[in-house]
């Protein structure tokens, strides 16, 4: 049985990635939930049409608490919360290093 942390963990890793993705390809901000208009819609150019059936290539990958915290773009950083036993947890991660 996979635990939930896991799953948690895993899910912002996979966003992180995605999250990267999109700021490496377009540099596009993304401040806020649901992005600049909080519509989940990018104005970014040149991203992919569609993904190859293995998804896009993962620059870099960085193990985190369970969390339910979207994850914020500014410049080159990205923003999300997560937990931590019983701690919150607030991390900024550099886009390009993880």
């Amino acid at each position: 049985m996979i635990s939930q942390r896991f799953l948690g963990s895993a899910f912002l890793a996979t966003i992180i990635g995605l999250a990267v993705s999109c700021d490496v390809i377009a540099q596009s901000e993304w401040p806020q939930w649901g992005g600049p208009q909080r519509n989940f819609v990018t104005n970014s150019k040149g991203l992919a049409a569609k993904w190859p059936a293995e998804g896009p290539k993962k620059l870099w990958t960085r193990p985190l608490g369970a969390g339910h915290s979207s994850i914020l773009v500014d410049r080159n950083m990205l923003y999300t919360m997560y937990s931590s036993g019983d701690e919150e947890v607030v991390i900024a991660l550099d886009a390009d290093t993880g």
